[in-house]
C-alpha cells in the first residue's frame, strides 16, 4: 500500500513539473512587443507595418475616442498603458502636447517621432503655431511611414526585415493612391473652398486646392459673430461656394454661413478616428477625393 502511495506521489510530482514547465513555455510565447500609437493615423500606420508579425501588439492610446490631440489630457489609464509599452509612436510637430509628462514619467520609453526627419515647409497660423496635420498629404505621410518603420526596426531588430518589407509594400499602395486621386481631381473648373477646421492645408497643397479661409480659426473655439460676418463676405465673392466640414453633421456656424451664402456643405474625413482596419487611410482618402470632385465640378 505504501509503495502504491509513493508511486502515486512520484507520478503526481512528475506531472506537476511537466505542467509547470509547459505553462512557463506558454507564458514565454505570450510575451509581446507592445507598440502604442498616440492616436488614430499613427495606429493605422502601425497596423500596416506590423502586419504578419506574431507576438507584437498594437494599441491606440486614445482608443479612437478623440480626433485631433489638441489640448488632450492624459488619463491614468493612458499612463498605465505607456508604462507597459516598448515603443510609443507619435505624430510630432507639436500634436502631442502632453509629451513632457510622458517623457518625465517614462524616461526609458522608446519614442518614435514620425515627423522628426520631415523636411517640409511647415504651415503655421498667425501666431506661429505649426499645423501638424501632415498625414493628410500622401507624400508627407509616406515619409512618416518610413521614419516609423526605421524606428520599429531599431527597437525590435528581430523583425527588422519584416518592418522594412511592410513599409515598402504600404508605400507602393500609397503611391498608387496618390496617382488615382490626382486623376480624380484633375480638370476641375473650381478650386476654392472654405474649410471648417485647420486639418486640410497639406492635402490642399498636394492636390492644388485653394483654401480661402477656415471658419474655426482656433481648434475647439466657435467663430465670433464678426468672424461669421467676414466669412459670409468671403464666400459670397466666390463663384462656386463650398464649405468642407469634418463630419456629416455640420456645426451650427457652418450651417448659418451656408444659409446666408447659398454654399453647399461637404464632409471631408481628416482621418483622426475610425475602424481598426489597416486599409482605413487609403479608403478614407479615396472617399475624400470623390467628395471633393462632387463639390468642385
Amino acid at each position: 500500500m505504501k509503495k502504491i502511495i509513493r508511486f502515486t506521489l512520484a507520478l503526481t510530482l512528475v506531472f506537476t513539473t511537466l505542467f509547470t514547465s509547459a505553462c512557463g513555455d506558454v507564458a514565454k510565447k505570450d510575451v509581446k512587443f507592445k507598440i502604442v500609437a498616440s492616436f488614430y493615423p499613427m495606429y493605422i500606420t502601425a497596423l500596416n507595418l506590423t502586419d504578419g508579425i506574431d507576438g507584437v501588439e498594437v494599441v491606440n492610446l486614445t482608443n479612437g475616442r478623440v480626433g485631433c490631440l489638441h489640448d488632450y489630457q492624459l488619463t491614468t489609464g493612458n499612463m498605465k498603458t505607456l508604462t507597459a509599452a516598448n515603443v510609443f509612436i507619435i505624430n510630432g510637430g507639436g500634436m502631442e502636447e502632453f509629451m513632457p509628462r510622458v517623457e518625465k514619467d517614462n524616461p526609458k520609453l522608446v519614442v518614435i517621432d514620425s515627423t522628426k526627419d520631415l523636411n517640409i515647409d511647415w504651415i503655421k497660423d498667425d501666431e506661429g503655431h505649426v499645423n501638424s496635420h501632415v498625414w493628410m498629404n500622401i507624400r508627407h505621410y509616406i515619409e512618416q511611414v518610413r521614419t516609423i518603420a526605421k524606428g520599429l526596426a531599431a527597437a525590435d531588430p528581430t523583425h527588422a526585415t519584416v518592418y522594412d518589407n511592410n513599409a515598402r509594400h504600404y508605400e507602393e499602395r500609397l503611391l498608387r493612391l496618390e496617382e488615382e486621386m490626382k486623376k480624380e481631381l484633375e480638370g476641375l473648373p473650381h478650386r476654392d473652398v472654405v474649410t471648417y477646421h485647420e486639418s486640410f492645408p497639406y492635402f490642399a497643397k498636394e492636390f492644388n486646392i485653394n483654401v480661402v479661409a477656415n471658419i474655426e480659426e482656433e481648434p475647439g473655439h466657435e467663430p465670433s459673430p464678426r468672424q461669421i460676418e467676414d466669412m459670409v463676405k468671403k464666400l459670397s465673392s466666390l463663384k462656386n461656394k463650398v464649405i468642407l466640414t469634418e463630419s456629416a453633421t455640420a456645426p451650427s456656424s457652418a450651417e448659418m454661413i451656408a444659409y446666408e451664402t447659398g454654399a453647399q456643405i461637404y464632409a471631408i474625413d481628416p482621418i483622426e478616428g475610425g475602424e481598426s482596419n489597416k486599409y482605413a487611410y487609403i479608403d478614407a482618402m479615396r472617399k475624400n477625393a470623390k467628395a471633393l470632385r462632387e463639390a468642385l465640378k
